[in-house]
């Protein structure tokens, strides 16, 4: 008897219930959301997958937003036009730090920048690539997104990863504005950007 095979779907699940939070994201969005920063989640995973991440971000940061149906107008959170019904929202779903959440069932999907543009585009993000840092770990699937969309592009390269920074595609010619080691980095270089501006 065969043994019985998991679909790719199923694998992505499974991965997402197993992941862990990277080191000081909570901090990093803290901070962000204290400054009045708009935060987007870019990914080409699955809403799905998406939702045992938002569960792992329940509660984070004390400046949370709700974005539930029954709140002030609220929609479900992961609710995107043309797009297969969101997970039922619960409190583990309704809070969030996000403004925007994309997934690969959207329209586009990194690294084709378009998804910045219409992240970009939307309601009460609108705004131009130029203020937009944009933070990936992967420089085929984020870091060249940015680039091309016109953003200030981090890489994010832990220490500890064991595996190259990406596997496919040529990464030769992208080069990232910054490289961070933890995520730390990101608030020093947004203090630096914020510096500028003022």
């Amino acid at each position: 008897m065969m043994p019985k095979t998991r679909s790719f779907a199923q694998l992505e699940i499974e991965a997402a219930r197993a992941v862990r939070l990277q080191p000081h994201v909570a901090e990093i969005i803290d901070f962000l959301l204290s400054r009045g920063v708009k935060l987007a989640l870019i990914t080409r995973n699955t809403r799905e997958s998406v939702s045992f991440l938002l569960k792992k971000l329940h509660p984070l940061p004390s400046r949370l937003r709700c974005d539930c149906a029954s709140c002030s107008g609220g929609s479900p959170v992961l609710q995107a036009p043309s797009a297969p019904p969101s997970p039922p929202n619960d409190d583990t779903f309704s809070f969030h730090p996000f403004d925007r959440i994309l997934t690969r069932e959207d329209e586009f999907v990194k690294p084709d920048s378009r998804v910045l543009t219409q992240c970009l585009l939307s309601g009460d993000n609108a705004g131009a690539a130029q203020s937009v840092l944009f933070v990936g770990d992967s420089l085929l699937d984020d870091v060249a997104c940015g680039l091309d969309a016109g953003c200030v592009t981090v890489l994010f390269q832990p220490l500890t990863a064991g595996s190259p920074i990406c596997r496919r595609g040529d990464t030769t010619k992208i080069h990232p504005h910054y490289v961070v080691h933890d995520l730390r980095g990101v608030r020093n270089i947004f203090e630096q950007y914020n510096t500028l501006a003022n």
